[in-house]
Order: C-alpha cells, then sequence, then structure tokens
C-alpha cells in the first residue's frame, strides 16, 4: 500500500490500510452483524475440486480462493478509485507470491477478476471487486 501511495501521491488518509481478515459473508450481512469497518479486504475458499489429477491422493485438483475488495465511499467517482487501487495492491501481491505456497500447494500466478457494481451501503455506496484464485492441491 505505501508503494502505491507513493507512486499515485495519495496520503494514509485518503487511501487507508484495509481490514484482512478470513470471512465469507454478504455485505448487508455484515453491515448489520458487525457495522464493518471499510476498506476491506476478505479471504476465503470458494470452491474446491478434487479433479484426481494424481493416482493415489486422497486430494489432487484445484481449491478456488476468493479474495473479495470491499471499499466504501460517499462518491461514486472516489469509490472507483479506490477499488482500483486496492486491486492493483492484491494483484502485485499475486504476482510476488507465485509459486510453491507450501508442500504440495502450488498458485501458478493465474487469476480473473470480477468487478462488482456500486451499491447503496457502508458510507453511502459500497463497490465489491473479487480476484478469483485457482490453487493447485495435492494431498495424501
Amino acid at each position: 500500500m505505501a508503494a502505491i501511495r507513493a507512486a499515485e501521491g495519495i496520503d494514509a488518509q485518503n487511501l487507508p490500510d484495509p481490514v484482512v481478515q478470513a470471512l465469507h459473508a454478504a455485505v448487508e450481512t455484515e453491515d448489520r452483524a458487525t457495522g464493518a469497518k471499510y476498506p476491506q479486504i476478505l479471504v476465503h475458499c470458494h470452491r474446491m475440486r478434487n479433479l484426481l489429477t494424481e493416482k493415489f491422493r486422497k486430494f489432487s485438483g484445484v481449491v478456488d480462493m476468493a479474495v473479495e475488495i470491499r471499499v466504501s465511499h460517499d462518491r461514486l467517482n472516489l469509490l472507483e478509485r479506490q477499488s482500483r487501487l486496492y486491486l492493483d495492491a492484491v494483484t502485485a501481491m499475486l504476482e510476488d507470491c507465485r509459486g510453491e505456497w507450501g508442500e504440495c500447494v502450488f498458485q501458478s500466478g493465474r487469476y480473473d477478476v470480477e468487478f462488482g457494481a456500486a451499491k447503496k451501503g457502508g458510507r453511502h455506496f459500497t463497490q465489491t471487486t473479487r480476484v478469483n484464485v485457482p490453487v493447485e492441491v495435492s494431498l495424501g
């Protein structure tokens, strides 16, 4: 985040560090339940596919991880800009962490991005950008 702030000439007050947590909850649910603080990055497992690509393994396939970037602002044009900057930070981290994540867990560097539409919520408006990351896993 510091590098992006420096490159864009933005101070930490206008682009704060996000809250990062392992959670899979709808925006509306989290706003009501916890009074969510924005910006936030949520990481969770979206789907597991046991493709049995390696014989005699209990699991050999793909675990689809999701990284949701949620931002909130009272102005739509600034909402879109914040969303893009946090997306840049997440994709830069994924590119830096390409390769083996642990024993028999590998991330090739592939990902795809889904841009959500701005909705009412948070500080007037919220926007969610989702990064889907396939992770190849072979266990047991």
